[in-house]
């Protein structure tokens, strides 16, 4: 688990969660960089156990579907049970449709690869962009 802060001011917190140490970094970096704070976890477990140590402080979470200990969506679903106005979004380089069918609540979905300005993108549609500074 790793916090990264790039603004002078507190922001929204992020909570990034993959089991790839490049997507982690990559994520980090692009989020921190559009002014977010960010942590991260490498599992569902890890991701779960960040999320209820501060459920009202974390204002999204990006996590990969498919991933060891605790799969993104069993992890997804179990946030939801906690606080069910959380805000989730998935990632996976797997088919929607798999996803999709899934049972359960239904997540908005980025697709792996992506770029970083995908990912602020999506991140942008499901919370208020930080504050500018001027």
């Amino acid at each position: 688990m790793t916090a990264v802060n790039s603004a002078e001011s507190p922001t929204q917190l992020v909570l990034v969660v993959d089991d790839e140490p490049m997507i982690l970094r990559s994520a980090s970096m692009a989020l921190a960089m559009a002014g977010y704070q960010v942590i991260v976890a490498e599992n569902g477990a890890a991701g779960l156990e960040l999320f209820l140590a501060a459920p009202d402080s974390i204002a999204l979470v990006i996590t990969d579907v498919m991933m060891p200990l605790l799969n993104g969506l069993e992890m997804a679903q179990r946030i939801k049970a906690t606080r069910p106005g959380a805000r989730i979004i998935l990632m996976s380089a797997y088919s929607d449709a798999v996803i999709l069918t899934m049972d359960g609540p239904k997540f908005p979905l980025i697709r792996k690869p992506f770029l970083p300005d995908d990912l602020l993108r999506a991140v942008k549609a499901h919370i208020d962009p930080p504050t500018a500074t001027a």
